[in-house]
């Protein structure tokens, strides 16, 4: 590492930014390195009548990887929460079992098993070393309605865009307060009921109930910046459950539940039942990519575009995938695959002197994080720069855009750019090459 200054003076409230030149020698072996930039902070001269400079050390980490054949491998090993009401936290357990460095991310979705409201928590990137494992903590809410709650968490391994899924069970508790006022209020009902006095007694039951829970009881679609009751009720009650075979949602309390229709309507008589969502997706030609790759250092380009109409208030996804690996063939001859260098897509397209890539990079407002960027890497940020982000198709479904919320009667268009490209030293056998994309939209 080389620095064009290594020493500077910093007055109160200034800040100082130092590059930092890394050069890795052309035999360095693929993988993961790191390293520390450290900063001795110490006063230009010691305080009158001492005798010795107060020395601070400010450490960054650094993190290079180069190119080539790594084993990336990891996984989400335990969810739990834990800590009391104000300073409650979301222990999330990962795994790298690899030989390079992991960056998860992801997001944790907090649903009410009752009455509370629910949530959704971002989980930003954090890094875990290769053979090894690292707990993050996520702080939780401190104003959730006291209940119990189901916190379950999509964590990106950051790599292949694979995800791990894995959920917890726990409780919040009502303020102190309102559990004194709740405990002064059932040994008033008990002296009461002792004393005989059931009619005051089921007065009081009455009116506490209604100061109490009376901010959770609605009978109407409501909605705010953060959240969408799409149906709601008094009478009944209803929940999902899941596992890895199975997902029911069920109701009680309900009576003449089921479909009627007749020559002029079609009922859906129910809590759940009522909900019906709609999803379309555009349907675009055949692209013919231009250029013809004629020779060494050629590329062709193309695109397509899917706009999604949904009026489900969780939204949709939308996921890409090729019927054949690798995705552009002519006969036996073929375009390899794109793959990035490292877990996120590639920012810019980048091929080998001797190779022949075919890729693909989507844009839209809708695109999922793996394709936004911060102007210079993929895979963080909120920007959607043109033509950046290249990945590579498989035979497996890879998400590339989705959202939480309802788009009709517009729709949001994804397009999907194409890239087929050869390097400068590689010759491509001539032929008519085709590639068979399949894309797919589901609700949320």
């Amino acid at each position: 590492m080389e620095f064009n200054q290594r020493e500077f003076l910093l007055a109160s409230g200034q800040t100082q930014e130092v590059p930092v030149t890394i050069s890795l020698p052309e035999t360095a072996v693929p993988g993961g390195f790191y390293g520390t930039v450290t900063f001795s902070v110490a006063s230009v001269q010691p305080e009158a009548g001492e005798d010795a400079k107060v020395v601070t050390r400010l450490g960054s980490l650094l993190f290079v990887r180069v190119p080539g054949a790594v084993a990336a491998a990891g996984e989400l090993e335990s969810v739990a929460v834990s800590g009391k009401k104000n300073q409650r936290q979301l222990l999330l357990g990962f795994n790298n079992s690899g030989s390079i460095y992991l960056n998860p991310y992801g997001l944790a979705a907090i649903k009410s098993v009752g009455i509370g409201e629910d949530r959704e928590l971002v989980i930003d990137p954090w890094y875990v070393l290769p053979q090894s494992s690292r707990v993050r903590e996520v702080t939780l809410p401190t104003d959730l309605v006291p209940g119990i709650y189901r916190a379950t968490v999509s964590l990106n391994r950051g790599y292949g865009d694979i995800v791990d899924q894995s959920s917890t069970v726990f409780v919040a508790w009502p303020s102190p307060k309102i559990m004194i006022i709740l405990g002064a209020g059932l040994l008033l009902i008990l002296f009461l009921l002792i004393l005989k006095r059931l009619l005051f007694a089921l007065i009081f039951i009455i009116i506490v109930g209604a100061l109490v829970f009376a901010s959770n009881a609605f009978g109407e679609v409501a909605s705010s910046t953060n959240y969408q009751i799409q149906t709601d009720s008094l009478n009944f009650a209803g929940g999902f459950s899941t596992s890895t075979n199975y997902e029911i949602g069920d109701t009680l309390g309900e009576l003449g539940t089921s479909t009627s229709t007749s020559a002029t309507y079609n009922l859906r008589a129910g809590y759940r039942p009522m909900l019906e969502s709609y999803l379309a997706v555009s349907a675009p030609g055949n692209v013919s990519m231009s250029p013809a790759v004629d020779g060494s250092g050629d590329s062709s380009l193309g695109s397509a575009a899917w706009t999604v109409t949904t009026d489900n208030p969780a939204g949709y996804t939308l996921a890409i995938k090729a019927s054949t690996n690798p995705a552009l063939t002519a006969g036996a001859n073929n375009f390899t695959d794109y793959s990035p260098a490292g877990a996120v897509p590639d920012y810019t397209w980048t091929i080998a002197t001797s190779s022949a890539l075919f890729g693909f990079s989507p844009e839209g407002t809708h695109i999922t994080t793996r394709y936004k960027d911060n102007g210079a890497v993929c895979g963080t940020g909120a920007l959607d720069t043109s033509s950046s982000c290249w990945d590579g198709l498989s035979t497996t479904n890879r998400t590339i855009a989705s959202s939480t919320s309802s788009n009709q009667p517009t729709g949001t268009a994804t397009t999907v750019k194409l890239q087929a490209a050869t390097g400068a030293s590689k010759t491509q056998t001539a032929g008519s090459y085709t590639a068979t994309l399949t894309v797919t939209a589901l609700v949320q």
